[in-house]
């Protein structure tokens, strides 16, 4: 009955003009079908940070007997809309251009344990999935992994042989 369900949510995402086509460049049609329900369209937010404060997503300082000056996320939005971001970040994971960000990001941080890294570094994907989606959304561009991470060449580029002066 899920996969049935999922099917038919998939179809009517499809047809949906602003939905349909990033399901296709995302490849997550529950996910965003959760997104849309919960906070709306993302070409209504301002920036991409009120639609991070929508979902519950923005950082905020936490501070107690046992933190003092950390930074987490508020959780004020809908639970239901992270949960399937997160799954979506988690399937994100597998694409090569944000695998080689993700495992660079758990790299940071020496001391603390291997999981909250994993954390944090999932949570950080899901913010910049969030923000590249409403950006798409905006502007009209493309959905693609390779743009989260501007300014990083996907591929290491050959260097030139220096040509040494002949005497």
């Amino acid at each position: 009955e899920v996969r049935a369900c999922e099917k038919r949510l998939e179809a009517m995402a499809q047809a949906h003009q602003a939905i349909g086509r990033l399901v296709g460049e995302t490849g997550g049609a529950v996910t965003l079908c959760a997104v849309w329900t919960m906070v709306g369209d993302p070409i209504d937010y301002s920036s991409g940070a009120t639609i991070l404060k929508a979902l519950g997503l923005n950082l905020k300082e936490l501070s107690s007997g046992k933190r003092q000056g950390q930074l987490a996320i508020t959780k004020r939005g809908p639970s239901l809309a992270r949960k399937y971001l997160y799954f979506w970040a988690l399937r994100s994971v597998k694409h090569p251009e944000v695998r080689r960000w993700y495992e660079a990001y758990q790299k940071v941080g020496k001391g603390r344990s291997t999981e909250y890294r994993k954390m944090k570094g999932l949570v950080a994907l899901m913010r910049k999935l969030v923000c590249a989606l409403r950006h798409c959304r905006h502007t009209g561009e493309t959905f693609a992994y390779g743009k989260l991470f501007p300014g990083r060449p996907l591929e290491k580029r050959r260097r030139r042989r220096r040509r040494t002066p002949q005497t």
